[in-house]
């Protein structure tokens, strides 16, 4: 419904606005949505004038009232919904040089933001990526006839290991020496614990220390420091007792970074290295590129400790070994020439102890010192 006084658009009035005459518009300039317009009209209640709206619906024009009846007071607040064709199409050069300079600074800030995000969930996360610990219960039963549980005290935790003795004969000591055993990052001394015979039968002690947080070991990891000095505490401890007797440090996979640097502290006989990686931050460059090398808290440099190492070095390594490959034990061996590596055709990182070749090969080492 039209107001009073007001004319269908189609007679293309022209419009009023602050006593100035605007240009008609034809219907296809715009659509328009409602338009309110804002009058004084004479009413006839009141004899006088008071503001009235007139509401026109959907319409292309706004309805006024005739020139002589009424005079707006207020702006009318039409805008079209739909814009000229060339305003669409031809954006002015200001408002496209804002666009393509929001678009640069989106395309530039994204990957950055998710990097960022990336290297800080590495750096929050590394001990789960790191370290794969399998807990056991404080009553689990790992007793066996020539072995025990000990336990180590170090700040804030108490790390547990279990300590294979060679028997007694005569009511004497029968054993050459002690093995420092160090483990991989997955499991515990239990998982670890394989080849009792062939440990037996080599007449040493075989010492194996948990982490802190795996099997009985409380606590929890924080960095290269901390694990490096558990390490040195649980040596401390047990070297003592094999004075006079040979000392063979052994580190396997993860343990292999660890017992080169208990080797540049402390006087050994061998240092055996079984699956052992030039560094972890050359593993996890190899792997993860876009990661910087500070974020590590366990960088563990292999490659340069091993060539502070004074003890003879014999290292083994499979290769068919996919986790650590080969190249690492070769790139080793070039920092320490005189260290031997023995290559084991069909080994993998999981098997390469239930090789014969491996098994004679440490077992001649073992008796030769």
């Amino acid at each position: 419904m039209l107001g009073q006084g007001a004319q269908p658009w189609r007679q293309l009035m022209p419009a009023w606005h602050q006593g100035r005459q605007l240009q008609p518009r034809l219907p296809h300039q715009g659509i328009y949505g409602i338009s309110l317009m804002w009058t004084k009209v004479p009413n006839p209640q009141t004899h006088g004038s008071q503001p009235a709206c007139r509401s026109f619906g959907m319409v292309m024009m706004p309805a006024l009232a005739p020139p002589h009846q009424a005079r707006p007071i207020c702006q009318p607040w039409y805008r079209p919904l739909i814009a000229h064709p060339h305003r669409m199409t031809s954006p002015t050069p200001n408002s496209l040089t804002k666009w393509i300079r929001r678009t640069v600074v989106v395309l530039v800030l994204l990957p950055v933001l998710l990097w960022a995000a990336a290297v800080a969930y590495v750096w929050s996360h590394q001990e789960k990526l790191l370290f794969a610990p399998q807990v056991l219960a404080q009553d689990a039963d790992l007793h066996q006839a020539d072995t025990k549980e000990e336990w180590v005290d170090v700040p804030g935790a108490r790390l547990h290991a279990l300590h294979m003795r060679q028997p007694d004969v005569d009511h004497r000591r029968h054993t050459k020496g002690l093995v420092f055993y160090l483990h991989g990052n997955a499991g515990n001394v239990s998982t670890w614990f394989t080849n009792a015979d062939f440990w037996r039968r080599s007449g040493y002690d075989l010492f194996m220390l948990d982490y802190r947080g795996y099997g009985k070991s409380s606590g929890h990891l924080e960095n290269q420091a901390q694990l490096l000095d558990d390490v040195m505490q649980a040596w401390r401890q047990v070297a003592p007792e094999f004075v006079g007797l040979k000392h063979v440090i052994f580190g396997r996979s993860l343990g292999t970074g660890l017992a080169t640097f208990l080797a540049t502290q402390v006087k050994a006989d061998m240092l055996v290295l079984v699956s052992p990686y030039q560094s972890i931050q050359a593993m996890a460059t190899s792997r993860y590129p876009w990661v910087p090398g500070a974020v590590l808290r366990y960088p563990l440099h292999t490659d340069q400790w091993l060539p502070q190492v004074d003890t003879p070095v014999l290292i083994f390594h499979g290769e068919q070994d996919t986790l650590i490959p080969i190249e690492h034990a070769e790139h080793l061996l070039a920092l320490k020439p005189t260290a031997t590596l023995v290559r084991i055709p069909q080994a993998g990182h999981g098997d390469i102890q239930k090789m014969q070749l491996y098994t004679d090969t440490l077992m001649a080492r073992l008796q030769g010192l």
